[in-house]
């Protein structure tokens, strides 16, 4: 898409104005009689969220990968392996994620095997941001990065042009307004375990519940300083609903008020 300077505004009052609608109707009016024309905006939807406590980090994901309208995966991963006790989230454009993801796990690889040591949160969130700065948005990947290193428990939020956030619980994507709310309304420090799976699982399903770009199941990664537990299927909210009835009904139930045939003239050609 068209990116965001700052103009000044067509009408007479102060201040700057950030939306440029006058800019693209002119670059689209420049750009038609050569056959281009702005690309149109795509709609993504994913439902990601992490939060911290007493003894690491849950992240949770929505399963629902959809093109367009349509659903094309019902059980897609979203949470990928970066390094043994690091992990991601991604939402918004599924290849994209997938390919950062498989890249940065590679850099950690390489990065511990050149400083024998296993690598920081700090250090893959850093790599990220700047891999994603360095394609200005053009890779439309949001992600949500959690881990437990030398220096303690982790979160990131990464967005796709390269700024973060590090807050004790957050969520991305689609479906992240729902969630967050769960998150503000429940979360508290130093929470145990199971407390803190309930409330990523139920922040997920609300933005599955809110959300038609997410759905299907959702899948949880507990990461703490002694092992990982990386949970496939974890809860199924949208189950789909079972027909109750048959409808078939028997010839002549609908009455035939009229009919008529038309006869077709066809040429046969010999082949």
């Amino acid at each position: 898409m068209l990116s965001s300077t700052a103009v000044r505004p067509a009408h007479s009052g102060g201040g700057f104005c950030f939306e440029n609608t006058r800019r693209n109707v002119d670059l689209e009016a420049s750009l038609l009689p050569r056959g281009f024309s702005a690309p149109t905006a795509r709609k993504t939807g994913t439902t990601i969220a992490g939060v911290v406590f007493k003894d690491g980090v849950v992240l949770g994901a929505d399963t629902r990968a959809t093109d367009d309208m349509v659903v094309a995966d019902k059980n897609c991963a979203k949470i990928h392996y970066i390094a043994p006790r690091i992990y991601c989230c991604g939402a918004g454009v599924a290849a994209d994620a997938e390919v950062t993801t498989m890249m940065m796990s590679s850099n950690a690889e390489l990065h511990s095997l050149n400083t024998g040591r296993p690598p920081l949160v700090a250090m893959v969130t850093r790599q990220l941001r700047q891999m994603l700065f360095r394609y200005q948005g053009h890779l439309g990947t949001s992600l949500i990065v959690g881990g437990v290193d030398v220096d303690g428990v982790h979160l990131y939020s990464l967005y796709p042009h390269g700024s973060y956030d590090r807050l004790p619980f957050l969520s991305m994507g689609s479906g992240a307004a729902a969630a967050v709310s769960v998150f503000e309304d429940r979360f508290k420090a130093n929470m145990e375990l199971e407390e803190a799976k309930l409330l990523v699982k139920d922040a997920v399903t609300a933005g599955i519940l809110g959300d038609l770009g997410s759905g299907s199941n959702v899948d949880l990664c507990v990461i703490t300083k002694a092992n990982v537990d990386y949970l496939r299927g974890y809860d199924q909210p949208a189950i789909p609903v079972v027909k109750g009835g048959r409808y078939r009904f028997k010839p002549g139930t609908t009455a035939l008020l009229s009919s008529s045939v038309t006869p077709l003239s066809v040429d046969q050609l010999p082949e």
